[in-house]
């Protein structure tokens, strides 16, 4: 009966090890990406947080986008490089952008905040005009303008603006 006893003690002692190791094996493939995708880990006293960069998967949900919906490549005489330091520089962006020049966006002086506004800002810029988003490199993204907008900014001839739009008018009141 004490050998029972004794045997009992050692497998509820070494189950959760075991189990987890068992765990760890099993699931090493997602664990491996969740590692992949950690861009911050910070412990204190009370616990551990992490932080996972969800913009490079944003990025890529774009880039997988652009991929199904070809457009012309950016010529690179036009190339803008921009640095922004703050949120503030969307607008030198905007302008980049509407005059149809591709721009590489290099984060790395910007805040995570920051980043991920001027990363939406992008993305949507680029979903509007059926151009693309794509990361070149850690914090760096090429954006650059579908073919609906041309060399001055304004929308294209072939982009057919008099078209109706993809959401209900307004009832106008008289």
């Amino acid at each position: 009966m004490e050998i029972a006893r004794l045997v009992l003690e050692y497998l509820r002692t070494l189950i959760w090890p075991v189990l987890l190791i068992v765990v760890v094996i099993a699931a090493r493939t997602r664990i491996a990406e969740l590692f992949a995708k950690l861009s911050g880990l910070e412990a204190s006293t009370s616990g551990i947080s992490a932080t996972f960069d969800r913009s490079a998967d944003e990025a890529a949900e774009l880039t997988a986008d652009a991929t199904r919906n070809p457009v012309t490549a950016p010529t690179v005489d036009r190339l803008v490089s921009v640095r922004p330091t703050s949120y503030l520089a969307a607008r030198e962006l905007g302008e980049h952008l509407a005059h149809g020049a591709p721009v590489l966006l290099d984060l790395q002086d910007s805040s995570e905040p920051d980043s991920k506004r001027l990363i939406d800002f992008c993305a949507g810029v680029a979903f509007i005009t059926k151009g693309a988003i794509e990361r070149v490199g850690s914090r760096r993204f090429m954006v650059y303008t579908g073919p609906a907008i041309n060399d001055v900014g304004s929308v294209a001839p072939d982009a057919n603006p008099a078209s109706e739009p993809p959401y209900p008018r307004e009832a106008q009141g008289d």
